[in-house]
């Protein structure tokens, strides 16, 4: 039995390598996906360039990036609490 789910464990990712290298890539570069970029990725399409980060301010205050998100397609809601 362990055999068999260890054979087709083996299978699925053997089948999706190329997909997972470019993930992987894309880890590295990044750190951070989010669903549709690893979406894009599994459709084999290029994901759009970084954009620079805000030159730094000696000010002594933390600047905080938040990543830019695609828009929820319709019927998308977070869970509730």
């Amino acid at each position: 039995m362990v055999s068999r789910g260890y054979a087709t464990a083996k299978g699925i990712l053997s089948e999706n390598r190329e997909t997972l290298i470019r993930i992987a890539k894309a880890l590295i570069e990044r750190e951070v996906l989010d669903a549709s970029e690893i979406k894009m990725l599994v459709e084999g399409l290029d994901l759009p360039p970084i954009k620079p980060l805000p030159a730094k301010t000696d000010d002594g205050v933390q600047q905080v990036i938040k990543p830019e998100r695609a828009p929820a397609k319709g019927g998308e809601r977070p869970a509730t609490a």
